[in-house]
């Protein structure tokens, strides 16, 4: 676990319409700035699903042919106002924050395309898009954690652990999905 990982400030907030338009703005700058390199942009996590109670940062996914390719990008990442936490969140991936005043805004995701959490991630979220019971049940559950853990992120990720498993299960079961092997 990162340094700081536990205690990190967060809060989880009823949806925000804004947060689409939060996300299209800051697609344009990363597709400016990763050009032809970046394979796709996409809005990725809970505030890419309307409705649905979240943490107020975007999760951007960006999927390139190979990641060495982000080596290129970093100093134009960095006068973009983005922080390089490198393989971060799991193998063969790297992670950009974007942050003001010690507030998480965003987390850009990079993955090559054929990376198994890339359609892992994409599969759930058309799933909760698609199943507003399931949008209700989740917004219910973080924010249960939220009231319980408040000041720790780390106990308030692990909790939830058990029901992602359980939803990538049900998005790979649906009919209306293609689906993943996790």
């Amino acid at each position: 676990m990162k340094e700081g990982y536990r205690h990190r400030k967060y809060e989880v907030l009823e949806y925000d319409p804004a947060w689409e338009q939060q996300f299209k703005a800051e697609a344009s700058t990363l597709a400016a700035l990763f050009q032809d390199s970046a394979l796709s942009i996409e809005h990725i996590g809970s505030t890419a699903v309307p409705g649905l109670a979240s943490k107020p940062t975007l999760d951007i996914l960006i999927t390139v042919d190979n990641l060495t390719v982000v080596d290129g990008y970093q100093d134009a990442m960095k006068r973009a106002g983005y922080e390089h936490l490198g393989e971060y969140v799991t193998n063969n991936s790297q992670l950009f924050i974007r942050q003001e005043n010690n507030v998480r805004l965003s987390n850009v995701h990079i993955f090559p395309a054929d990376h198994r959490h890339v359609a892992e991630m994409l599969v759930v979220r058309d799933y909760l898009r698609s199943h507003p019971a399931e949008v209700k049940q989740y917004s219910k559950l973080k924010r249960e954690l939220y009231k319980k853990y408040p000041d720790d992120y780390s106990t308030y990720r692990k909790k939830k652990d058990k029901y992602m498993t359980d939803l990538l299960q049900r998005a790979n079961n649906s009919d209306s999905l293609s689906t993943v092997t996790p």
